[in-house]
C-alpha cells in the first residue's frame, strides 16, 4: 500500500512539474527570433530632449547679439546668460519660435541693448517662458520696435530694465509675469492682448499699459509712478488691484469695462472713457477723485470712501445707479463731495452718500435725481435750477416709536416711489 501511495506522490509531481513548464514556454514565447536584422531600442540625444540649447554651436550671436535664433525651433538655455555692451542678450530673426529660460536669468550689462528682442520685421509665434530678464541697457523684452504678433509670454520676472519691462505687438498673451523697478512701463501691450494674473511695481512709467481691445484680468499694479492699469478703447479689466501709484489707478478709454476691482492710495482711483462701464468697484482712499465717469458712461453698485474730493464725478449723460459714496475729503471737511455734475442729462437714481461735505451736489441743469439717501453731509443736497428730482424728504427725525411684532405703519413721510430722503 505505501508503495503504491508514493507511487501516485510521484506521479502528481511530475504532473505539475510538467505542467509548470508548459506554462513556462507558453509565457517565453517563441524560441526562434523574427528574421531581419537585429535593431536598438535606445533612444537618441535627440529623442530624450527634442529642444535646441541656446549656445555658441546651436545659436552663435553676431556684432549686435550674445546668441542669435535664425531658424524655427524649440529652444531651452542650459545656463545663465550674460549682456554685453552693444548687444541684446537673445536675438530672434525668424517667427515660429519658443524659449524655455529653465528657471536661468538672462542678465545685461552696461551699454547692453535688449534681453530678448525681435529684429525682423513681421514675425509671428514668439514665446518665452520660465525665467529672469534684469539689469539690460534698453528693455527686457522687445518685441514691438521690429512689431512680432501672435505672441506669448509667461512665468516671467522683468526687473530693473532701463526701459520696458516687457513690450509685446498684436494678438498676443502676457500670463503670470512680474514687472518690477524698470525704467519705463512694466508690461506694455499693444491691440487685442491678453494679461492675466501678472504685477506690476515700482515702474518709471505705467505698470501695466495697453492699446485697444484688450483684457486685462487679476492684475495687480503697485507704486508705479504713472497710471497702475491703463487700457486704450473697448478693454476689459476685472479682478484687478491698483495701490499707491502716483497717477490714476485705473485710466480706461471709451467703450471699456471695469468690475470688480479696487483702487486704493493712488493720486485719483478711476477714470472711464466715453460709453464706459464701472460695475462693483471700490475707491478708497485716492488723493483726489474716487471715480470719473465721461460722458454716456454708467457706474453701479460703487464704493467711493475716503477720498480726498469728490467720490463720485459724472459729465454728461452719465447713469449712476445704487452706488456709496461716504468720508471723502475726510468726514465732510473742504469741498468733498458724495456725487457731484456740472453737466447735463444724468440719472442720479438709488445712491446713498453720507458724512461728506456735500451729498449730492448738481450744478448743471436737465439731470434727474431719484430715489437716493443723504445723511451726515454737511449740505445733504444742493441741486441747480432746470433739474428733475423726486421729492426730498427730511426723515433726520424719524419718530420715537420703535416697532415690535409684526407689522408697522410706514415712517417714510410719502408714498412717492421716487422721493429722496434725508436721514
Amino acid at each position: 500500500m505505501r508503495n503504491i501511495v508514493l507511487h501516485r506522490v510521484s506521479l502528481g509531481v511530475v504532473g505539475c512539474v510538467l505542467g509548470a513548464a508548459a506554462v513556462v514556454i507558453a509565457i517565453a514565447g517563441p524560441l526562434n527570433p523574427p528574421s531581419g536584422a537585429v535593431s536598438s531600442t535606445y533612444k537618441t540625444l535627440t529623442e530624450v530632449e527634442p529642444r535646441i540649447a541656446i549656445d555658441a554651436t546651436n545659436t552663435p550671436g553676431d556684432a549686435d547679439s550674445v546668441f542669435k535664433i535664425t531658424q524655427p525651433g524649440s529652444y531651452y538655455l542650459t545656463g545663465k546668460v550674460t549682456g554685453a555692451g552693444g548687444k541684446h542678450g537673445i536675438e530672434i530673426a525668424t517667427s515660429g519660435v519658443t524659449i524655455d529660460l529653465m528657471g536661468y536669468e538672462v542678465v545685461g550689462a552696461a551699454g547692453s541693448l535688449d534681453g530678448v528682442s525681435a529684429t525682423a520685421s513681421g514675425l509671428r509665434r514668439i514665446i518665452v517662458r520660465n525665467g529672469s530678464i534684469r539689469n539690460w541697457g534698453e528693455s527686457g523684452v522687445d518685441l514691438v520696435t521690429q512689431p512680432a504678433s501672435d505672441c506669448h509670454m509667461e512665468d516671467l520676472k522683468l526687473v530693473s530694465n532701463v526701459g520696458f519691462g516687457l513690450s509685446l505687438w498684436n494678438s498676443s498673451v502676457v500670463q503670470r509675469c512680474v514687472a518690477s523697478d524698470n525704467g519705463s512701463t512694466g508690461l506694455a501691450v499693444a491691440n487685442a492682448c491678453t494679461l492675466s494674473d501678472c504685477t506690476a511695481s515700482g515702474n518709471g512709467s505705467s505698470g501695466i499699459s495697453a492699446e485697444g481691445g484688450v483684457v486685462v484680468r487679476q492684475c495687480t499694479a503697485y507704486s508705479n509712478a504713472g497710471t497702475g492699469i491703463d487700457v486704450g478703447p473697448a478693454s476689459s479689466i476685472a479682478g484687478c488691484s491698483s495701490y499707491t501709484n502716483l497717477s490714476w489707478g485705473f485710466l480706461a478709454a471709451a467703450g471699456c469695462t471695469i468690475n470688480n476691482s479696487a483702487a486704493s492710495g493712488n493720486a485719483d482711483g478711476f477714470s472711464v472713457g466715453e460709453g464706459g462701464v464701472i460695475t462693483a468697484c471700490t475707491a478708497e482712499s485716492n488723493g483726489n477723485s474716487g471715480f470719473f465717469i465721461a460722458g454716456g458712461g454708467t457706474i453701479q453698485q460703487c464704493t467711493a470712501r475716503n477720498n480726498g474730493q469728490t467720490g463720485i464725478q459724472l459729465t454728461y449723460r452719465c447713469l449712476a445707479l445704487s452706488n456709496s459714496s461716504t468720508l471723502n475729503g475726510g468726514g465732510g471737511g473742504g469741498s468733498s463731495i458724495g456725487i457731484y455734475t456740472a453737466s447735463s442729462s444724468n440719472r442720479i437714481e438709488g445712491n446713498i452718500c453720507t458724512s461728506n461735505a456735500y451729498g449730492i451736489l448738481v450744478t448743471g441743469n436737465n439731470n434727474i435725481i431719484v430715489r437716493n439717501t443723504c445723511s451726515g453731509n454737511t449740505t445733504n443736497w444742493q441741486l441747480g435750477s432746470n433739474n428733475v428730482f423726486g421729492p426730498i424728504v427730511d426723515r433726520r427725525s424719524p419718530g420715537s416709536g420703535s416697532v415690535t411684532g409684526n407689522s408697522a405703519a410706514s415712517s417714510l413721510g410719502t408714498t412717492d416711489a421716487n422721493a429722496n430722503f434725508s436721514y
